[in-house]
Parts: C-alpha cells; structure tokens; sequence
C-alpha cells in the first residue's frame, strides 16, 4: 500500500519509517541519573509506563543503567507500571520497602509528579526523604513547588524541525532521514544533596 511522507517524532526510525527527529533519549538517561549519583545518590529506582509500548522510556533506563554501572552502583529492575487514568492509584509502598530508594527517575514528567504524589500519600517528602526527577520539562513541572527536577527536551522545535523535514520529503523528494535535537537539565528544586560533607562531619549537611 502507498504510504504518504511520514516523519515519526520522538519514537526511533524503523525500515518502513526512516524518516524521524528525535532526541538521544539513551545519553538523557544517563546525564539524569550520573546527576543524581553526583548528588550522593547511591540507591537510585527507575519507574516507567511499560517499555513494550515506549522505546522512549526503555532507552532513558538503559541509559540510568548505564550510569549505574560505570559509577559501580547497584542497578534495580524498572518498576514499571500500567498506563492507567491518571495516576492516582500510583503505589509506591512495596517498592520503597524493597528497595529503600533515596531517588527516584520517573520515564516522563506526568509520572514524576504522580510519584511525588504517591510519596507524599506515604508520609514522605521530596526532596527531603526522597529526591525525584522526570523526562519532558512540561510547563506544570515548572509550577509545581519545588520546581521538578527534569531533562527538558526541544518538544517545540522537534514538531517545527519534523514539518520542515516532511515538506522536503514531499515537495523536493529528499531522501527521508533521521534529525538528532539537544536537550538540557533543569535542576529544579526535587533533588537534594545527600551525604556527609568531608570538612565538617558532625555538622551534618551545612548550608546544603
């Protein structure tokens, strides 16, 4: 069957769909956790929608354990988790019991926020018990307080850069090919610094 130009956004590109514009999900992945690990964190969970439906969140784990790994750490299974209505019903106790996290990496902002919801049901705070971090840098991620703690990828330019890239594939019949766009870290206000500063050890954390 004809397939009119397609240009696939945010998913990688396949034999069928080689056109894509997407962002290095894998290195996001690890700049996310070697930030947190740089941060003190040594017990660092992954939780996600379910990878058979994202290769976006499978590539943002492979990339946490790839931090894991070279920083000599422990790697814990994602926890991955139904896409359901919202997340509301999000619960953390089995896994925070388990694992004792002192972090925790969400696959995208929406479920950072229903983690931190999900902590806060169990009597926790972030960042003070438990620090949290997300993908996207949604706008309300910005609102919430503290301010989350996420690689904010080039949504924007991502939709502007793959309509440039379909109207070449259509009009000019340029061969369809695969655009890389950057990312940042925002720091945000949900990760703390954990650990005992070396000058001062019976001071605790200071002015951190």
């Amino acid at each position: 069957a004809f397939l009119p130009p397609t240009v696939l956004l945010s998913n990688l590109p396949t034999s069928r769909f080689p056109a894509a514009v997407t962002t290095d999900n894998r290195l996001a992945g690890r700049e996310l956790a070697t930030h947190l690990i740089d941060h003190g964190h040594r017990r660092i969970l992954f939780v996600s929608g379910r990878f058979e439906s994202s290769d976006r969140a499978r590539l943002r784990y492979d990339g946490y354990r790839e931090a894991m790994e070279a920083a000599a750490l422990p790697v814990l299974d994602a926890l991955q988790i139904p896409f359901v209505t919202g997340h509301d019903d999000l619960d953390l106790g089995p896994a925070l019991a388990v694992h004792r996290p002192t972090a925790i990496i969400a696959s995208n902002d929406l479920l950072a926020l229903a983690v931190i919801a999900a902590l806060r049901r169990e009597g926790l705070s972030v960042p003070g018990d438990v620090s949290v971090a997300g993908f996207d840098g949604i706008a309300i991620g910005r609102l919430v307080d503290p301010p989350l703690t996420t690689i904010e990828m080039a949504d924007a330019s991502m939709g502007a850069t793959a309509a440039s890239l379909l109207l070449d594939i259509a009009e000019n019949s340029a061969a369809p090919r695969h655009l890389m766009l950057g990312y940042k870290l925002n720091a945000g206000g949900t990760v703390r610094r954990i650990g005992v500063r070396t000058s001062s050890p019976q001071r605790g954390e200071g002015g951190a």
